[in-house]
């Protein structure tokens, strides 16, 4: 499964947005910023595949990754898009 928003800037705000409303958390401090959508999109375990080449320059970023979260990816937590 791969993330249909994946580095839609404009499509990643809104869907936070509805996801939010939907869940009563308006108030929710999401940092929806350029610079944090690019770094979460391009450690994000839903990103689409790359060429070869490509993915190892995302394997290289996802060394830089909070452990915790590597680990709960790996018993099949996805990522809610964008805390800081």
């Amino acid at each position: 499964m791969s993330c249909s928003n994946w580095m839609m800037f404009d499509e990643i705000r809104n869907t936070v947005k509805e996801y939010n409303k939907r869940n009563l958390t308006e108030d929710s401090e999401d940092d929806l910023s350029y610079f944090n959508i690019t770094k979460n999109c391009s450690e994000c375990n839903m990103r689409p595949h790359f060429s070869d080449k490509i993915e190892i320059v995302f394997q290289a970023l996802n060394l830089f990754k909070d452990p915790i979260m590597t680990e709960l990816e790996a018993h099949g937590m996805k990522r809610k898009c964008f805390k800081e």
